[in-house]
């Protein structure tokens, strides 16, 4: 068990000025280090790494090194370096998860956290079928299944600030086990958020919370796999879910250097959506965007549509556009390839599709929308559950060549919607 009357570092220790530090090293650089410029590179690393992550690669990498060269040296170093880090600190729970997962993985032990993720509430389902556009919802708990029976220390909160809990990151691969390349840009909000440390006991849930006679499971955390993730065409795919207790993980390019946590592999069916579309329905559309193209700042919407198609008199042109549903997607993708559409009725098409599927949002590419206003998120859709208001904003756009980038990948959905 995890004792917190440790001998403490001082506080001189900890503030040694920077001179005193080894040179930096980069990731690419740590497998051609001796053990001795190892370990002065992981300390320095240690001693500087903050909450947020940074420098985390090269902290995670050295400790993906030293797991690598094994035990023969190592574990008795990791064991040595987990009870330093955990000397370090007071009353507050230590940073020392990635510490106690890497001597665990050299001794050939479990992870001491594991992700439980599922398509349902109990997190047990592991394969869903869904109709384009519909993406899955992830149930998520996080527990403590360390072999050692240590408790440890866990972030709770923080990076919710962008609207998506960005220490999460989903992994996705083809039927042929290729990875499905995804899109890191995500342009709402910047990130952190308020936080705290925690200590996670043995065999205890995340969230979970303690009365007089037990323990109270929590609900799980939900998940929009579309924050994170999008699937390319029609199929099967499998993918995983990943969490990293500091790093923003969602918003890198690769994860390799890092020391993340796996869930178990799900799966997720993409079929073609059949939709009905009138001759009077495609009429409406039209009539629609004409009016949408009068207003001078595209809307871009924060969630999708939901398959509850409604009616409201008065609503504006986008509002009413979107509650259509579905069925408008075939007359958008036609407009897109409609040479007679000026660069600013595009925008608009654009946006209603992102609007309408969740998918492609052109706030990614630079200089497709030019001036634009962006929903907020609503209390339990934003990270954190917290609100991300509304903005507004200019582009810089838009420009024929951003929106001609965004226009071919909608092309690979054309045939993802079918009219009867």
């Amino acid at each position: 068990m995890l004792s917190r009357s440790c001998t403490r570092w001082s506080l001189a220790a900890l503030l040694l000025p920077l001179a005193q530090d080894p040179a930096p090293v980069t990731v690419a650089e740590l497998s051609g280090l001796d053990d001795g410029s190892l370990r002065a590179a992981f300390e320095g690393a240690m001693r500087w790494a903050s909450y947020h992550g940074s420098g985390a690669d090269v902290h995670d990498g050295c400790l993906l090194e030293m797991i690598e060269r094994g035990p023969a040296v190592w574990e008795g170093y990791l064991e040595s370096a987990l009870s330093l880090r955990r000397a370090a600190v007071d009353s507050a729970a230590p940073i020392d998860l990635e510490v106690l997962t890497a001597l665990r993985r050299i001794r050939g032990e479990r992870a001491p956290l594991e992700v439980e993720v599922g398509f349902g509430p109990r997190a047990t389902e592991d394969a869903v079928v869904l109709q384009f556009p519909e993406l899955p919802t992830l149930h998520v708990r996080l527990r403590n299944v360390d072999a050692g029976r240590d408790a440890f220390g866990l972030t709770d909160g923080g990076e919710y600030r962008s609207g998506r809990l960005a220490r999460w990151r989903v992994d996705v691969r083809g039927a042929d086990g290729t990875r499905v390349p995804q899109d890191r840009e995500w342009p709402l909000g910047v990130g952190g958020g308020l936080f705290q440390r925690i200590f996670l006991a043995p065999g205890q849930v995340w969230g979970q919370r303690e009365t007089e006679e037990r323990f109270v499971d929590p609900e799980p955390l939900v998940l929009a796999f579309r924050d994170y993730a999008s699937l390319p065409a029609a199929g099967t795919f499998r993918f995983s879910l990943l969490y990293h207790d500091h790093a923003p993980i969602a918003d890198l390019e690769s994860v390799e250097h890092l020391l993340v946590h796996r869930s178990r592999e799900l799966r997720v069916t993409w079929k073609p959506r059949t939709v009905r579309v009138t001759a009077a329905d495609r009429a409406r559309v039209r009539q629609l965007l004409g009016e949408m193209s009068l207003n001078e700042r595209v809307h871009v919407r924060s969630r999708p549509f939901d398959g509850r198609s409604t009616s409201e008199p008065g609503a504006d042109p986008e509002e009413q556009l979107f509650r259509m549903g579905w069925s408008v997607l075939p007359e958008l993708f036609a407009a897109l390839e409609d040479e007679d559409l000026g660069l600013a009725q595009r925008a608009h098409v654009l946006a209603a599709l992102h609007g309408i599927t969740g998918l492609v949002n052109p706030r990614v590419v630079r200089r497709s929308l030019g001036p634009f206003r962006q929903d907020g998120l609503a209390r339990g859709q934003a990270g954190g559950g917290l609100t991300l208001g509304a903005t507004s904003g200019d582009d810089g756009g838009p420009q024929a060549e951003a929106q001609e980038a965004l226009v071919e990948r909608w092309r690979g959905y054309v045939d993802l919607i079918r009219v009867e």
